[in-house]
């Protein structure tokens, strides 16, 4: 889908503004790392778009731990129908930048922005052939 080059710290009305832009027609379920804040960010700003398409929202697995906001957050507790989805993809993603933090620190914004879309491109290819492997030819 695509992502931000974020200029300042990230922030909940960030990550929600970034949802409605990019997303035509709204996610059933949203995963993100204080989804609590994002819910109530979002009911003062756009409670009537996430109403109408009837978003749930999720904690990843990997943040839900410590929390204590309500259980209806909390991913194998609510939902049953994300069983077994992987919810922390943005954390695996940046795990895999920080690898390159050395690099990037080096890097112009020109060299970055090459840098990044060819490391999605390539695991958006990878991801693809796992879900394709006939396509490999």
């Amino acid at each position: 889908m695509g992502f931000r080059v974020m200029l300042r710290v990230e922030s909940v009305a960030d990550a929600l503004s970034l949802i409605l832009e990019r997303f035509p027609e709204l996610p059933k379920v949203v995963f993100y790392d204080v989804v609590c804040k994002m819910v109530r960010n979002g009911m003062q700003r756009v409670r009537s778009i996430l109403s109408k398409h009837q978003v749930r929202f999720c904690l990843d697995r990997a943040h839900s731990k410590g929390h204590t906001c309500s259980c209806v957050y909390f991913p194998d507790e609510s939902l049953s129908v994300i069983n077994g989805i992987t919810t922390q993809a943005a954390e695996v993603q940046h795990s895999i930048s920080v690898k390159f933090r050395g690099q990037i620190a080096y890097m112009s914004p020109a060299s970055f922005m090459e840098h990044r879309i060819s490391q999605l491109s390539y695991m958006n290819l990878t991801a693809a052939l796992k879900l394709h492997p006939q396509a490999k030819a």
